[in-house]
């Protein structure tokens, strides 16, 4: 019979040596780094980066989490960096790494922050994909030796639960998550979707910060709470039983655990997962609120209407000739060739592209401007808290 590990470690605080020993631990109980990865690896650690806001809203994969997961890994001898393509889509990118703490952090130890809507894009074509034949990913994503998720533990009001594959889709960069939502609008379809993105980017090990957490209306606008755990498991499907047990949900109710199961990327059998440390009855959450307001109201919508909303998306890259220095960094960074030099100024050819917007990211002069339909302005709203 297949089975699994997960492992459940007490840690009641954020102070860097006790939550050092607690993550350590807790791989130990799992087996160890050394099943999961080598020395002089190529690690990319994904946490969770939802919002502008600091740690202790318990939105975000809390920094001092990945730095001395980061720093457990570095010392073990493999070469971690910390990639994620936040919540905010593009404007609110630069503040969620700012106010998150995540951007300082990384500053003070010398880890190196790699933002996933720059750093170039890969077309994959997931084995088991149905809404979505193919889709773009972040090509360092694909490059790393080990991705490991790095997940915050909270309800979602939607999807159930923010947990280790639903972090994934922070690997599509920037705007292209959109192409998501658009395919699969309803809950149960997006669980579909992500699954594929899981069996493409396929994390080697996840971390789960739930030393805090958040209940009730998240994932963002929820109560912050002490929880008092970190969780690890080599299977992300696996963590997210666990997690979802521990907040009283059924895990396979949780749509993107069900897709990933269906897909055989894991196991959420609870009766498979051997669980060490704490046991899974002392775990669980005492007085945790499940607001599931928004699934139940986005379940109603009929389908044709949120395709609807999805097509009125739009976001075009424009450019302010006055702010131009002629640089051709635009060019260089488009992964389709759209743009190209016309009377001396970059131009688009709208046939070819795919609105990536990295002309936007990389231009050093901040000479490209986007121009948004209302419906994607309304969105790129409720991602970031505002434009």
């Amino acid at each position: 019979m297949e089975t699994t590990k997960v492992g459940i470690v007490r840690c009641k605080t954020y102070e860097y040596s006790e939550l050092r020993e607690a993550i350590e631990e807790s791989l130990r109980l799992i087996g160890g780094l050394e099943k999961i990865m080598r020395r002089g690896d190529n690690v990319l650690l994904k946490p969770n980066m939802m919002a502008s806001k600091p740690p202790e809203k318990a939105i975000n994969t809390h920094p001092l989490f990945v730095r001395a997961l980061f720093e457990i890994i570095r010392d073990f001898g493999a070469r971690p960096v910390i990639g994620e393509s936040p919540g905010g889509a593009i404007f609110g990118t630069r503040r969620v790494w700012k106010n998150s703490g995540m951007e300082n952090m990384a500053r003070e130890i010398g880890a190196q922050i790699v933002k996933l809507e720059s750093s170039g894009i890969v077309k994959v074509r997931p084995p088991f994909g149905k809404k979505l034949r193919e889709f773009y990913i972040a090509k360092p994503v694909l490059d790393a030796d080990i991705v490991v998720s790095i997940p915050k533990f909270k309800v979602h009001g939607t999807m159930l639960l923010t947990g280790a594959i639903k972090n994934l889709l922070g690997t599509i960069p920037g705007l292209h998550k959109v192409d998501f939502h658009k395919a699969a609008p309803k809950p149960d379809e997006f669980g579909d979707v992500l699954a594929d993105i899981l069996s493409v980017v396929r994390p080697k090990l996840a971390v789960m910060d739930a030393v805090t957490g958040m209940d009730g209306n998240g994932p963002t606008f929820g109560r912050a709470r002490e929880v008092g755990f970190v969780l690890a498991s080599p299977d992300c499907v696996a963590m997210d039983a666990v997690a979802a047990s521990m907040m009283g949900i059924e895990p396979m109710s949780v749509y993107a655990t069900r897709h990933a199961v269906r897909k055989g990327l894991g196991i959420a059998d609870l009766s498979k997962i051997e669980i060490s440390g704490v046991p899974l009855s002392e775990a669980k959450i005492p007085e945790w609120v499940l607001d599931f307001t928004s699934n139940r109201t986005v379940s109603r919508i009929p389908r044709f209407l949120l395709k609807l909303y999805g097509l009125g998306f739009k976001a075009y890259p424009v450019l302010i000739e006055k702010k131009c220095r002629r640089c051709q960094e635009c060019l260089k960074g488009c992964p389709t060739g759209a743009r190209f030099f016309k009377n001396n100024l970059p131009e688009v050819d709208f046939k070819k592209c795919i609105r990536c917007l990295q002309c936007f990211e990389v231009c050093p002069h901040r000479a490209v401007h986007l121009k948004f339909s209302y419906f994607a302005k309304q969105w790129l709203k409720s991602q970031a808290g505002g434009i």
